[in-house]
């Protein structure tokens, strides 16, 4: 009789773990390959897409592929955490601290980052077009191979100072600095393709 009831607790376990995502190569997926997102995790591969995470700690978090479009990111702790291959379109991340985080691969398409800390952030490869990043800490930030198209800076080089915008894709319209200022800001520049790109 108890071994009759542990197959049925074992049987009836399964389809809930079958439903575990997991970050790999660039995707959320299944054990079986699928596609997917784990709704209400905040975690690797968590679906928070439009959800109030004013204020939220997820300090060092491994937040992997994880979706907060729309979602409410106001003042977040988000220091050191892992935020490959995440999204924040049109997410609002006013005055979160973002320092130290990985958002490699990260989209964050029109999203809010006004005051938001990016000291030492790795955003290589990640796509803020459109993106509000005005009175945004960038000190030493990496913007290597970024899409920066449309995003609002602010023209302050205390905020700018020490970032690296190797071959980023920059609209020349809404760059922060212009090539004359470019030497005085003392960007990491050398070496450095930035393309220059019309609307």
């Amino acid at each position: 009789m108890n071994a009759t009831l542990f197959l049925i607790v074992a049987v009836a376990a399964a389809p809930s773990f079958a439903q575990s995502f997991h970050f790999e190569a660039g995707e959320c997926v299944d054990a079986a390959g699928h596609l997917g997102l784990n709704v209400g995790v905040r975690g690797v591969c968590g679906d928070l897409r439009g959800q109030d995470l004013d204020g939220v700690d997820l300090e060092s978090a491994d937040l992997r592929g994880a979706r907060f479009d729309g979602a409410h990111l106001k003042g977040a702790k988000l220091k050191g955490a892992n935020l490959t291959g995440a999204r924040f379109d049109h997410a609002d991340l006013t005055g979160a601290v973002l320092t130290g985080a990985k958002l490699d691969g990260a989209m964050l398409t029109s999203a809010r980052l006004v005051g938001a800390h990016l000291e030492h952030a790795s955003l290589v490869g990640a796509v803020l077009e459109g993106a509000d990043v005005r009175s945004a800490c960038l000190h030493r930030a990496a913007f290597v191979n970024a899409d920066l198209r449309n995003a609002q800076f602010s023209r302050c080089r205390a905020l700018l100072e020490g970032a690296r915008w190797t071959h980023a894709v920059v609209g020349a319209e809404t760059l922060p600095f212009d090539a004359k200022e470019l030497a005085s800001l003392e960007l990491d520049v050398r070496g450095a393709e930035l393309s220059f790109v019309s609307p």
